[in-house]
């Protein structure tokens, strides 16, 4: 794979109180600690519309529980406005459902609803889409995932994204996982992501196009 793509905007991870904004905010708190930062930190995700901030997890601490609480702790420091969104981004291959994910459901900071980005059974489905379409049947974890990305790709690292092989298939990889099977619980079944529903915010907020 090409190295890494230098000079890559930066997204903030916090920052003070404002008292007016014209952009609109996307605060994401992921449970990962470098892939998602990593691609939403592409820079076809940068405009002057909207402010994207990433809340990645830190020091292994990654539970449903923390992330929530990391997301809630930065949305306390802006003024949070109509039209701004809160997400979540999570996988579900180690938190069962009744004792870790189910607390992520119908959550809300500031009277704003808290949406979520959940992948299963991670996020590399998404990033696999870009390339391919959905899997026929479902994909044991997440080390199985990460060979089928590697599979295509010749080698994959989560901390290491080439932006250029990515970019030119965003809206592939959005609509393929809008073929996301969800359960009773409201979370997609094997394999499914819903990565493209915030995807397609940002989207909706600062077009890019498939070159």
């Amino acid at each position: 794979m090409t190295g890494r793509i230098r000079n890559k905007p930066s997204i903030a991870i916090s920052g003070p109180r404002k008292k007016h904004r014209d952009a609109s905010l996307i605060m994401v708190a992921c449970e990962g600690e470098k892939t998602e930062a990593e691609y939403f930190s592409f820079s076809c995700f940068q405009n002057s519309r909207v402010k994207l901030f990433l809340i990645p997890s830190k020091d292994g601490k990654s539970s449903p529980v923390h992330v929530f609480s990391n997301l809630k702790t930065e949305a306390s420091k802006y003024d949070l406005k109509a039209g701004d969104q809160l997400w979540i981004a999570a996988d579900t291959d180690r938190w069962p459902f009744d004792t870790q994910m189910k607390i992520l459901l119908n959550r809300r900071i500031k009277s704003i609803p808290v949406q979520l980005a959940i992948s299963n059974p991670c996020f590399e489905l998404f990033l696999y889409l870009h390339f391919a379409p959905m899997p026929a049947s479902p994909v044991e974890n997440a080390r199985t995932m990460e060979k089928m990305l590697r599979s295509l790709l010749g080698s994959y690292s989560k901390s290491n994204l080439a932006e250029h092989l990515y970019s030119p298939h965003i809206i592939h990889a959005v609509e393929e996982s809008e073929k996301t099977v969800h359960g009773k619980n409201s979370l997609p079944e094997n394999p499914g992501t819903d990565a493209g529903k915030l995807v397609r915010e940002i989207l909706r907020k600062c077009p890019v196009r498939e070159r």
